[in-house]
């Protein structure tokens, strides 16, 4: 996941488990956010426009303003895998369920 001070994914060397919270701080810590990410399971959506090569994925993001206003960037939100390897959001695809 990133966070809006835009580190690069090296910063971060965390990862956690689906259905567990992540808290993002910014700005000093004046803005904290905190991001739940569950439910991973394989989509049977299709994205058009976009050819996909491999399984496209689902899951429920979950933000919550702990401190301060927070907008979420949903265009920076990814998923980590465990051996690194980062998985971004498909944020301008739409599907019939969203």
């Amino acid at each position: 996941m990133a966070s809006a001070a835009r580190q690069p994914p090296s910063a971060y060397s965390t990862v956690h488990k689906f259905g567990t919270n992540e808290r993002l701080y910014d700005a000093g810590g004046a803005v904290v956010t905190g991001w739940t990410v569950r439910d991973l399971e394989p989509s049977r959506d299709t994205v058009p426009g976009y050819p996909l090569a491999g399984r496209l994925w689902q899951a429920t993001a979950t933000v919550q303003a702990v401190r301060g206003n927070v907008t979420p960037v949903i265009p920076d939100l990814n998923a980590r895998s465990n051996n690194g390897q980062n998985y971004q959001v498909l944020w301008q695809a739409f599907t019939p369920t969203g």
